[in-house]
């Protein structure tokens, strides 16, 4: 497993809203950071759900805010 100790020269920004960021590191996962909490995706294969992630919240940070309420998500 990689070590994921970065500095911040060692990775790109896909996007960011609030306290939402989604950024590749240099080992080229994928981090969806929420506050406190993130996120490590490891298989290429989310490299698309990520990128539509920090576009949806730079779109629309409005979309961040059920993050912080219940703990459940929003309702489907």
């Amino acid at each position: 497993m990689a070590d994921h100790g970065i500095t911040d020269d060692q990775y790109e920004v896909l996007g960011e809203a609030g306290e939402c960021s989604v950024y590749r590191c240099e080992h080229g996962c994928l981090h969806v950071q929420i506050g406190d909490l993130n996120l490590r995706i490891e298989d290429e294969r989310f490299a698309e759900l990520a990128e539509a992630v920090a576009a949806a919240t730079q779109a629309s940070p409005d979309l961040l805010r059920w993050v912080g309420t219940t703990g459940n998500g929003p309702a489907h």
